[in-house]
């Protein structure tokens, strides 16, 4: 079983979004899938896998710390 991240800067309503939303539930089937949104904003689409926001954070610190949490989040090995 592999750990994947999907990452996004929304998953809300769009081609692109939907395209995600489908390749990454298909994933999760098989594998530990984490869908990550640097926006705030609920997604439109059905998710089958968990999905994780950053909150109350500008931009730029987003950016910054943004690998280091996600990975650390997830236990991955660098």
């Amino acid at each position: 079983m592999k750990k994947i991240i999907i990452v996004s800067d929304r998953f809300g309503m769009g081609g692109l979004e939907r395209v995600t939303s489908l390749i990454g539930n298909r994933l999760s089937d098989k594998n530990q899938v984490l869908f990550f949104s640097i926006s705030e904003e609920r997604p439109f689409y059905q998710l089958n896998a968990p999905i994780s926001f950053y909150k109350n954070q500008s931009f730029r610190e987003k950016i910054a710390f943004f690998f280091f949490r996600v990975i650390r989040k997830f236990s991955l090995n660098i």
